[in-house]
């Protein structure tokens, strides 16, 4: 009687899984949010980091030192760029460099696709106990029963409601991190660039220098 009354008809089954699909988008966008979090709190340092090395005259191991010590995983194509400079061709060490950006980048997508599978899941599982809360009312009309009937029908509104919600609210949650993740990967080919700019004149520059000073 338990199990019939409350398990089937008052809907416990049909709302099962939308609570664990709900349990488990919320736990993913909290994870995702603190990641943003932290990243949008350490803006203003690691602008101020790249400001002063751009702006300072080329010192390969104090750029490696500052970059190292920023712990920043956006700083690392950075980082990779300027190490790899006295290793190989400039153009070799920026394609390193935008190896390890397209890493960083992979890292800020994380878990976007398992939220958009639970963005796909809760619309279809609110449907699901929509037709199953209906097709229990009309079997509880066939039968007579006014409560069972309410019952039915309270499934079939609530899970609808909570699958929606579920939808409405992942479904936000994988829009913002793409346009940041999006955002990000835009910036990080911009820093790149001006640091290719920045090494491709660290090293025109000496050689200017010299043929000055050996001008009469």
């Amino acid at each position: 009687m338990y199990y019939e009354s409350f398990m089937v008809k008052g809907g416990f089954w049909w709302m099962f899984p939308i609570a664990v699909f709900s349990i488990l988008g919320f736990a993913l966008a909290l994870e995702r949010g603190w990641f943003w979090f932290r990243h949008y709190r350490r803006a203003n340092r690691r602008r101020e980091v790249l400001r002063s090395i751009l702006n300072e005259p080329f010192d390969a191991d104090r750029i490696v030192a500052r970059l190292g010590r920023s712990g920043d995983l956006t700083l690392a194509p950075h980082l990779v760029l300027v190490r790899s400079a006295d290793e190989v061709d400039l153009d070799v060490a920026e394609a390193r460099s935008r190896d390890r950006a397209d890493e960083v980048v992979k890292e800020s997508r994380k878990f976007l696709a398992t939220l958009q599978f639970v963005t796909n899941m809760s619309a279809t599982l609110g449907l699901f106990g929509t037709v199953g809360g209906v097709a229990l009312a009309f079997q509880e009309l066939y039968k007579g029963n006014s409560d069972g009937l309410l019952s039915s029908l309270a499934t079939a509104m609530y899970t609808t409601i909570a699958g929606l919600l579920l939808f409405f609210y992942v479904y936000a949650a994988v829009c913002l991190f793409h346009q940041l993740s999006e955002g990000l990967a835009d910036r990080l080919d911009r820093e790149i660039n001006r640091f290719r700019e920045y090494l491709d004149l660290s090293r025109t520059r000496p050689a200017a220098d010299a043929d000055f000073e050996a001008a009469p």
